[in-house]
């Protein structure tokens, strides 16, 4: 059994999966015990051939039909075998090590149920990767500037953590889904993805039930990975995708029946489950996180 499965979900991102899969295959080739699952969602770039003649120790499987973000990556969790699950984004680069820092965290922090890497812009700045949890007034401002992750409302800055100490291992509310470690301990427990999120807001979703079975969510920054992060659904305005961004959001809002701010993360916690700082030996928690 490999100690980690990377499932990766790909639709017509050829160019970038190429990148994704050599960087794959050069930093962890003979370093961990891995096996790579690939999902295709009906690709017509020629992914499918790429990965069959290039890459043939991949897990390829091949849908028949376009499936939704979560169907397609509890589709994959439930193909694998390892004891964690890293969820990647096709347009992430792994720097030499970011998956052996992920699990050896994991292993040395037993209430850590999932967890995410330390994201870097191609130009190499930090990547405003953790979030706060949403409630319908930030959503009004987030629509207000379409997302934008320069705003210059206190709220916004909040929300988006830009303010945030990166330099240390701690506790967030959430992660983007692009890059993030998860236990399948914690996944039996938890459950898999929502899969009534079509596009968007499952990574938020399942960071907030995490919380709520008492598993922690923590920012790892000594694993490093670029991402490219193409925020379709704003760079674009494309409909379709700001459709389903909205939808998701406002399903998000009624599942968890949050109107005002939602507490963070770890004030989730089930009563009786030990704090961040009680259980995690050795990680540096600012105050007022825990």
């Amino acid at each position: 059994m490999a100690i980690v499965s990377i499932v990766t979900v790909t639709m017509n991102h050829l160019p970038l999966l190429k990148v994704f899969l050599e960087s794959v295959d050069m930093t962890l080739n003979g370093n961990i015990d891995y096996e790579l699952i690939l999902v295709d969602n009906c690709s017509t770039d020629g992914t499918v051939r790429y990965v069959q003649k290039h890459f043939p120790e991949v897990r390829l499987y091949v849908n028949n039909r376009i499936r939704g973000f979560a169907e397609n990556n509890n589709f994959a969790i439930q193909k694998s075998t390892g004891k964690y699950v890293l969820l990647l984004n096709p347009d992430i680069q792994l720097y030499p090590g970011a998956v052996e820092k992920l699990v050896e965290f994991m292993e040395e922090h037993p209430r850590v149920g999932l967890a995410g890497p330390k994201l870097l812009n191609p130009d190499l700045s930090v990547q405003y990767s953790t979030r706060r949890f949403i409630n319908a007034y930030t959503l009004f401002l987030r629509l207000l500037n379409w997302g934008a992750d320069n705003p210059t409302q206190p709220r916004i800055i909040e929300y988006l953590m830009k303010t945030m100490d990166r330099s240390f291992a701690q506790p967030v509310d959430w992660l983007i889904g692009a890059a993030m470690i998860v236990r399948r301990k914690a996944i039996a427990e938890v459950g898999l993805l929502d899969e009534n999120f079509f596009l968007y807001i499952e990574d938020q979703d399942w960071c907030y039930r995490m919380w709520k079975s008492g598993w922690e969510v923590y920012y790892v920054p000594t694993s490093q990975m670029v991402h490219v992060h193409q925020r379709q659904s704003v760079k674009h305005k494309m409909w379709r995708l700001t459709f389903h961004h909205g939808r998701s959001l406002f399903y998000f809002f009624w599942k968890h029946r949050i109107v005002k701010l939602p507490p963070q993360g770890p004030q989730l916690a089930k009563p009786g489950i030990p704090k961040a700082k009680e259980i995690l030996p050795g990680v540096p928690v600012p105050e007022g996180n825990v």
